[in-house]
């Protein structure tokens, strides 16, 4: 009987080491491909999929943003908000600087940043605006 309850004190033990000692993985994150790409604003906005896995966060806080090949910040899609875990999350964009103003013809630079308390994953991908 002490053997039984010796055996089952150092199971209890061990589940609980590798419960609250086993780190917790990093931010996740599943990028989906843009679409339509190239895109032409006339024929609608291109759309930016991506789902987030984090184990401790029911949201995290996101950024997208556009720049041209030059580096410059042309548009700010999503600027430091939070999206929830788990789900299939769309943004877009129509082609537009921050000023509204048509951009032109050329290649572009999606950046999309996701951050947990546990760090932050980056994505970088191109995007091709046609008119």
């Amino acid at each position: 009987m002490k053997k039984r309850i010796h055996l089952s004190l150092i199971m209890a033990v061990i589940i609980v080491a590798v419960l609250f000692v086993a780190p917790l993985q990093a931010i996740g994150f599943l990028y989906h491909e843009n679409t339509p790409n190239p895109f032409s604003p006339d024929s609608g906005p291109i759309q930016i999929k991506y789902v987030i896995d984090s184990q401790t966060a029911a949201s995290v806080k996101t950024t997208i943003k556009i720049y041209n090949m030059a580096g410059k910040l042309i548009r700010a899609i999503v600027d430091g908000e939070l999206r929830q875990v788990g789900i299939l999350c769309t943004d877009s964009w129509n082609g537009k600087d921050n000023r509204g103003r048509e951009c032109l013809n050329g290649r572009y630079i999606l950046q999309i940043v996701v951050e947990d308390n546990l760090g932050k994953k980056k994505i970088i991908d191109s995007i091709a605006l046609v008119k």
